[in-house]
This record gives C-alpha cells, structure tokens and sequence, in this order.
C-alpha cells in the first residue's frame, strides 16, 4: 500500500491493471478519491468558477460549498468529514468543492481569507459561513440548524 493513502482495507494495487498503474503511482490521492466515490455511492462535486452560478446559486434546497486547498492540511482532513456527512445526509444537502487555487474568481468575490471555509447556500441565497477545521458533529449540528 501506497505511504501516501490511508489504508481502508479495500484498495489494492491489483485492483488495478498496469495501464492505471502508472496514474496511481502519479496521483495516489486522487485514485484513492474516486475509489472511494465509486465504493460508497457519493458524490462530492467540485466545481470551478464557471460552475458556481448553475451547481449552487441556482440550486434549491441546502448547498454546502467547502472552499479548499491541496496544500492546506485541515483541508486534506475536512473531505472525509464532509464525505460522510454527505452519506449521511444524502439529497437533503448537496455538498461542493471549490479549489480556491482552480477558482480565483469566486474565492475572490466571496472575499476568502482563510481556508477552509465552508458557506451554506439555501435556494441560491448564502445563509451561513463557518471557518476552520470542524468536526463531523460540528458540521451536523450547523446543518440540522437550518433544515
């Protein structure tokens, strides 16, 4: 197993044939990602710039949107937090990622000092921010406040 991937007991470098071999060795993070979108069903969009206005402001319901970063480490540790609130929450709260670095524009006019940040939209409209590592229950308890 990869140093670089947490070992969750389901992926295996024979899992893969030779031709991916070579893009988990390139971007162990990223193959770990979506080997786990595809084993537990979840999707966690990342949108870019010009995604923004049709996946969250023209949204209905709740839209959390985790503005991240690759190198930030609270970051790295708030996606699986936020993969398993998505799991848990299912379609009552759509869940997106912006990478402040692949999304200046937004992250610009959104005014985003620190990372992570998370905004809660509802039908379109910010409602809330919180900023900072949170955890699983910290996040929960924020949603459930404004179901």
């Amino acid at each position: 197993m990869d140093e670089h991937l947490p070992d969750d007991g389901n992926l295996k470098l024979s899992d893969y044939d030779s031709v991916h071999l070579e893009y988990y060795k390139r971007y162990p993070y990223i193959i770990y990602q979506l080997h786990c979108y595809i084993r537990k069903g979840f999707d966690m969009k990342a949108i870019n710039d010009s995604e923004f206005e049709s996946e969250v402001l023209k949204s209905k319901g709740l839209v959390l949107v985790d503005f991240w970063a690759e190198w930030c480490g609270p970051c790295r540790q708030l996606g699986p937090i936020l993969e398993e609130v998505g799991k848990e929450y299912g379609e009552k709260v759509k869940i997106c990622k912006m990478n402040v670095d692949e999304a200046p524009a937004t992250a610009a006019s959104y005014e985003i000092r620190s990372i992570p940040t998370m905004f809660l939209f509802k039908d379109g409209e910010k409602i809330d921010t919180k900023v900072g590592f949170n955890s699983q229950s910290a996040i929960e308890t924020w949603l459930n406040s404004h179901m």
